[in-house]
């Protein structure tokens, strides 16, 4: 079985600015594809962009929500390289 990477930014930064989405939407978007994707029977993992500059709530919401609609796989990159060992504890341990 294939496997699909499913990418959105997460970050305050990337939903407004650079995609022009509210979190509602950002979340709906994130569904929809992902159960598109199980639909065509696909394996799928979705990837949190500037995971370690996004709202930790938001990012437990979205993730939850891609698991929801079928993905078997969450990643949490640090787009921009801000993640610390600490940090990265933090938001591992919270989400």
């Amino acid at each position: 079985m294939q496997r699909v990477a499913i990418f959105l930014g997460t970050s305050p930064l990337h939903l407004e600015r650079k995609l022009g989405l509210t979190p509602r939407q950002a979340i709906r978007r994130v569904s929809e594809a992902v159960r598109i994707a199980v639909a065509a029977g696909k394996r799928v993992r979705f990837s949190a962009e500037d995971a370690f500059r996004s709202d930790p709530a938001f990012l437990a919401e979205i993730c939850g929500a891609a698991l929801a609609a079928g993905a078997d796989r969450i990643g949490l990159p640090d787009t921009v390289g801000v993640a610390t060992p600490e940090a990265t504890y933090r938001l591992f341990h919270r989400l």
